[in-house]
């Protein structure tokens, strides 16, 4: 929590992910002109640290993995390949395969969420930049994408009451845990990630809501951008109770340990 000692852990974070993505790959231009699934990796590598649209590189990292494991499977190494493989693909021969290689099998909802991953390497943005760099490449994954579907979530009729209970329980169970129960009223009560709840400071509790901020040097969002999510007057009141008399307005809620 340290912001001095974050941006020189967050500038070793990227001097690292830059030497692993550039090891062994073609970075100029006229290099990337064979188009090869490899080489589109190596690009969106670049646009991840260049562009300010671009994912986390950790989200990038999990996007690159997925892509690699479609790679494989379809033992394609240019986009033409994916293209044409996917032609003659389905999960349903893919589980036959793996079920006579002793492999464990794909499901449906694993599976889908796998190729939007792979298929985030070739976002409107990314393509865009690709195209900036004399790198013309097309969405190989364009239309086997199966879409996302969203239920509406309908409360139970007794879901407020059972929310209450557990605030309840944890001020039973957790009130003495200064890091842990106001991590746990952030997370409950105003939906945030754990890693967002750690960073939110005394100032960053206001009347319009929680703050939530985002800073490559110290915590960046998924998205890379800062949010105000709206709460009640109780989870401000639960959280403000427990700021100690002598903590200013730049102290974490929740104190590093």
């Amino acid at each position: 929590k340290d912001p001095e000692k974050a941006k020189i852990i967050a500038s070793k974070i990227r001097q690292e992910y830059i030497l692993r993505s550039s090891q062994g790959k073609p970075t100029s231009a006229a290099a990337l002109k064979s188009r090869t699934l490899s080489d589109t990796i190596n690009l969106y590598n670049q646009f991840v640290l260049e562009s300010d649209n671009a994912p986390s590189p950790g989200t990038a990292h999990k996007y690159i993995l997925h892509l690699k494991k479609w790679m494989k499977i379809l033992d394609a190494n240019t986009d033409t390949e994916l293209r044409v493989a996917f032609q003659d693909y389905s999960l349903k021969k893919e589980n036959a395969r793996r079920k006579k290689t002793g492999e464990p099998p794909l499901k449906k909802g694993g599976y889908a969420s796998s190729l939007r991953s792979a298929a985030a390497i070739f976002s409107t943005d990314a393509l865009k930049y690709y195209k900036r760099h004399d790198f013309h490449i097309e969405n190989p994954l364009l239309g086997e994408v199966p879409k996302a579907t969203f239920e509406i979530f309908i409360a139970p009729p007794n879901g407020l009451e059972f929310i209450d209970t557990l605030f309840r329980a944890a001020e039973k169970d957790l009130s003495g845990e200064k890091q842990m129960y106001p991590i746990f009223l952030l997370c409950l009560g105003a939906g945030l990630r754990a890693q967002e709840a750690t960073h939110v400071k005394w100032c960053d509790i206001q009347d319009a809501g929680i703050i939530v901020r985002s800073d490559e040097a110290t915590h960046q969002t998924k998205n890379r951008k800062p949010r105000t999510v709206p709460v009640g007057p109780t989870l401000k009141q639960r959280l403000l109770k427990l700021k100690p008399t002598a903590a200013g307005m730049d102290d974490f809620v929740a104190p590093a340990l």
